[in-house]
């Protein structure tokens, strides 16, 4: 998600008075397309839907037990390559 100024949001309509999206709403930012999905007193957040008409997956965070898990498996990685530098070093490798 991202924040967008109020104004660059804004555009005529057909008698020119100023016209701004609502909650909901899905803008075209060039080739974009974006739901609004909340208004700030200044700016509104959008969400990305699609790109030049390809639909946007959004991405989610690992939750902890995955990010423990990678971190675990790192850490005998690193295990694993020191001990084998120290048998290096001593077999007089």
């Amino acid at each position: 998600m991202f924040t967008v100024p109020k104004k660059a949001l804004e555009s005529p309509d057909d008698t020119g008075q100023s016209v701004a999206p609502s909650v909901g709403d899905v803008v075209d930012l060039g080739g974009v397309q974006a739901k609004v999905t909340a208004e700030r007193e200044d700016s509104y957040e959008l969400s990305v839907e699609s790109v030049n008409g390809s639909k946007v997956q959004d991405c989610q965070e690992p939750d902890g037990d995955e990010a423990d898990d990678s971190g675990s498996e790192d850490a005998e990685g690193k295990a694993l390559y020191k001990a084998s530098q120290s048998e290096d070093t001593s077999a007089g490798r």
